[in-house]
């Protein structure tokens, strides 16, 4: 969490300014589409339920209404004369009576079925087997292989769960079951409890693709099943077959819409989804119709507000991100003006001061930053000032560390020779310190040319050679318009010594059978300049080479080591100096100091 803030807080402005924008935007819309969504949601639900209640309503007193006509015709067709004595006469057992029956009811079963659109056929069925309908299905008909129902769960008027009807054999019927007993004693036509009590049982087959058709046409709410259901909540103008069938049998729903004496809604659940279920009773035998639908589907008109929320958002987001960089331009433009100032005085490139246009914040900000540069312009050529008187005492301190005790050593031999009456000796050396001594006081300058500083060194090489009675032979070369360059004095001569004194005196001579030689050579490159000294001593510890740079000698140490040399070459020149050393003993040991090639100092 912690990086994620830092990561947030490294952006640039303009960057935070567009974050800021999409996440107010997203969370604006969010909170609002959250609360239209479930506004909405609550709202289409609780119409879909009102349109379930409302369909189911009218559905039940319609259905109601249709099944009490059928009654009532199928009450004026037994209350008939010739049903009456036709039952009489299969009561009291005359079976030679059969065909003079059928006939005589073909009419009466013909304005039956005509009397109501639902009615697909209708028949009965005596209790000695034999069939009884229009002419149009002919005598003789085999209900042994036609009609194997199971009637045991007939008791009374009953309307059986869908089949295929015996007559047509390919459209779906519910068979409305009635038992029906002859009363002797009063010649009427009664209603039985079940079939094994009664002379005949009538049965009635509705058009179940005529009551589908009512329940498509006054269904409102797309998506969702309308089917009749016993007392007990079993379907039964679902076919097996059908997935609704499945649903419409769990226990769940068939408990709550069996205990439901009047209307009823509720959600239930199932195999991860959520369906509305309605019920309503039918003031028919204690039927139930109901209504089963799955909530994603009536919910489906949600889809348009989702896109349309979604299309507001992406909406949204573009206006923000176009304010965005807009806003951000005209935050982080004064603003990056200010850091190109900041970057400009850290370059030391501030030439043209950038001038507030505004009193705002970053105008005052703007003005700050001027009345500093100012001040800091002013500090600075204080600083330089002090140090360049600094850093000229301190290279006058180190440089004085270098003639007393060379100077000392060189006159207590010119002492010894001239004791020694080698006059010609003691003259060359005197003339050889005359000049050493006068290059390297340079009236009191710091700068000498290299041409000067190689003299210099030649004539410390001379003395060297006449104190310590060796023949190192010294050599230098310099590239074409480097000898009148300048450098600080006093550079070679302590390199030189140390070649002399750790090269060629430590182990002796006779190590080498080569001639001992010093060398100089100064180059150009890359805007650097290169000082190598070489030399065919006995090599270079270059551990303790190294180390030296940074360690000041001895107190008591009559040598001048390298830490004087880099010390006053890093006072004059800064930082960009450098030392390296490289050695093969006895062949090539090299000390090279890199030099930045400064044109203004010798200007």
């Amino acid at each position: 969490m912690n990086k994620f803030i830092c990561f947030i807080n490294n952006l640039k402005i303009k960057y935070k300014v567009l974050i800021c924008m999409l996440s107010i935007t997203t969370i604006a819309l969010l909170s609002v589409s959250f609360l239209s969504y479930n506004y909405f949601s609550n709202r289409l639900e609780n119409q879909t339920k009102s349109n379930a209640n409302h369909t189911l309503k009218i559905a039940s007193k319609a259905l109601s209404s249709e099944f009490n006509l059928i009654l009532s015709s199928t009450s004026r067709f037994l209350s008939n004369a010739k049903v009456v004595k036709t039952l009489k006469d299969i009561d009291s057992g005359s079976l030679d009576r059969y065909i003079y029956n059928y006939v005589s009811l073909d009419n009466d079963f013909a304005n039956l079925m005509q009397s109501h659109d639902y009615i697909s056929s209708a028949f009965f069925i005596d209790k000695y087997g034999k069939f009884y309908s229009s002419a149009d299905l002919g005598l003789n008909y085999d209900t042994t292989n036609y009609f194997n129902w199971d009637l045991s769960t007939v008791n009374g008027i009953t309307l059986l769960p869908v089949k295929k009807s015996p007559v047509t054999h390919d459209t779906n019927v519910l068979p409305l079951v009635i038992p029906i007993s002859y009363e002797t004693r009063m010649n009427i036509c009664m209603v039985s409890d079940s079939p094994k009590n009664s002379t005949v049982v009538f049965v009635i087959l509705l058009d179940l693709n005529k009551i589908n058709q009512y329940f498509n046409h006054i269904n409102n709410n797309k998506g969702s099943v309308l089917y009749l259901a016993d007392c007990k909540g079993l379907p039964l103008s679902i076919p097996e077959g059908y997935s609704s069938y499945k649903l419409a049998k769990q226990d769940a729903i068939l408990d709550k819409i069996s205990k439901s004496k009047d209307a009823v809604t509720f959600d239930e659940k199932m195999n991860h989804d959520t369906y509305m279920v309605s019920g309503s009773s039918l003031d028919f035998n204690n039927m139930k119709l109901v209504s089963i639908a799955l909530k994603k589907d009536l919910l489906s008109d949600l889809t348009s507000i989702r896109s349309f929320i979604l299309i507001s958002w992406l909406l949204c987001s573009l206006v923000s991100i176009f304010l965005s960089i807009v806003l951000s331009k005209f935050i982080s433009h004064p603003i990056n003006s200010l850091v190109h100032v900041v970057e400009s005085i850290q370059e030391g490139k501030y030439e043209t001061k950038l001038l507030p246009k505004y009193h705002d914040e970053v105008g005052i900000l703007n003005h700050s930053i001027n009345e500093m540069y100012d001040t800091i312009q002013q500090q600075i050529v204080i600083i330089k000032e002090d140090a360049q008187s600094q850093a000229a005492a301190e290279i006058n301190l180190l440089s004085d560390q270098i003639n007393p005790h060379f100077l000392y050593n060189t006159l207590e031999c010119i002492h010894f020779e001239i004791l020694n009456s080698h006059t010609e000796e003691a003259a060359a050396m005197i003339e050889s310190l005359g000049r050493f001594l006068r290059i390297g006081l340079n009236y009191g300058n710091n700068l000498i040319p290299l041409h000067l500083e190689l003299t210099h060194a030649g004539q410390y090489m001379k003395l060297m050679n006449h104190m310590s009675n060796q023949k190192i032979e010294f050599r230098s070369y310099v590239d074409d318009g480097l000898k009148e360059y300048k450098i600080l004095k006093l550079i070679l001569q302590p390199l030189i010594e140390n070649s002399i004194k750790h090269g060629f005196q430590k182990n002796g001579m006779k190590q080498n059978i080569f001639a001992p030689f010093i060398e100089v050579r100064v180059q150009l490159k890359e805007n650097q300049v290169i000082i190598t000294v070489t030399d065919n001593g006995v090599g270079i510890d270059m551990e303790k080479a190294k180390a030296s740079l940074y360690q000041m000698p001895a107190p008591d140490s009559n040598h001048v080591g390298l830490n004087n040399i880099y010390r006053r070459l890093r006072v004059f020149y800064g930082e960009s100096v450098s030392i390296t050393f490289f050695s093969v003993p006895l062949c090539q040991n090299e000390v090279n100091i890199f030099l930045p090639y400064l044109v203004d100092k010798n200007d």
